[in-house]
């Protein structure tokens, strides 16, 4: 039934009137990033589907990105140029926002920021999962991200109900790291409520919840759910999902017990949806998502040099963040995207 829904959704987005006007403004060569990239930058142009297009995922990426700005000028100058014509920031911190809505004829839009202050990264080292109830969600998760996201909500909701008080209007959200996971938290929360979340894109996501929760979401954003992670970033990958305890406590052997102990406890459950891969290829992961976390820390394991403690796996960990911010995910997309791919 759901992904009848989808398909049907699908046909709305392509046939209904009003939601054929032109699109070409918002292109990845309206926005000017200042980002150095030796890669060059073919002509992506948006299209209005929540099928997944790599043209989507890489304006999404950038719209993602422009909330990183620490200047509101520069992301309202963004904005403008890709034809949007309503701008509202989420959030008051010291610079730029948490997020912001734009809105356009045919679509509405919501974008998150990652990590970029020291409240954002205290909430961050909240792991320890808390009930998702008081949300009205399914399962436990992230503390920390169920307070930044409480806070958010109150304000994204009500730019929602002033622009779109029937819930009709197309909606796209974006983020990157832990503005993927305010993305996801907020897509899930619009998707129970009745809005018309057409696809969320997140980039650089961190893990959100238990087993329970990754259910819920694919109980209700089915093939809207679309996630990039570059294959040595870390980020994505934490905190350690459950299955993958062993291979994470031996990353520090003299520490495997309470490793692993730490790790079942926080019970963290894998997306089942596949993801985008960026490597030297762009790649549809879609294969069993507990192997390939596994993967990831038996080669990172590999690639350590005997560590004596928990600062040395910190510090092979942090030389692996060079991947992460999201102008190096937006050229290694151009990249990778150059050395040719399958994916629509």
């Amino acid at each position: 039934m759901k992904l009848m829904n989808g398909l049907l959704l699908t046909f709305m987005l392509s046939f209904a009137p009003g939601l054929r006007a032109d699109l070409s403004q918002w292109n990845s060569e309206a926005w000017n990033e200042d980002f150095a990239c030796d890669a060059p930058r073919p002509y992506l142009r948006f299209e209005m589907t929540g099928e997944y297009r790599l043209s989507n995922a890489y304006l999404l990426l950038s719209a993602a990105a422009l909330a990183e700005s620490r200047d509101r000028e520069t992301i309202a100058s963004g904005i403008k140029d890709w034809g949007f014509t309503d701008l509202e920031f989420i959030g008051k911190p010291r610079f730029g926002a948490f997020g912001y809505f734009a809105e356009r004829e045919e679509l509405n839009l919501l974008s998150f920021r990652g990590t970029n202050s020291f409240r954002e990264g205290l909430f961050n080292t909240f792991f320890l999962p808390s009930s998702f109830e008081p949300l009205g969600l399914a399962g436990a998760g992230h503390h920390g991200m169920m307070l930044h996201f409480k806070k958010l909500l109150r304000e994204s909701e009500a730019i929602l109900r002033r622009h779109d008080p029937g819930k009709a209007k197309p909606l796209f959200i974006t983020g990157h790291s832990l503005g993927g996971a305010m993305a996801l938290l907020h897509a899930l929360h619009f998707a129970k409520d009745g809005w018309n979340v057409v696809a969320v894109y997140t980039s650089a996501q961190p893990h959100v919840g238990d087993e329970a929760f990754h259910q819920e979401v694919a109980d209700w954003l089915p093939e809207r759910y679309f996630r990039m992670a570059r294959t040595d970033d870390p980020t994505p990958r934490v905190p350690p999902i459950a299955s993958t305890r062993e291979v994470f406590g031996q990353l520090v052997p003299f520490l495997s017990g309470p490793l692993e102990k730490l790790v079942g406890q926080m019970n963290y459950g894998a997306s089942r949806t596949p993801y985008l891969e960026i490597g030297s290829r762009l790649t549809w992961q879609n294969g069993d998502p507990e192997l390939l976390e596994a993967a990831f820390w038996n080669d990172l394991k590999y690639g350590l040099e005997n560590p004596k403690s928990l600062p040395d796996l910190v510090k092979a960990l942090q030389s692996r963040m060079q991947e992460h911010p999201p102008q190096n995910y937006m050229c290694a997309f151009l990249r990778a995207l150059e050395g040719g791919s399958s994916i629509p």
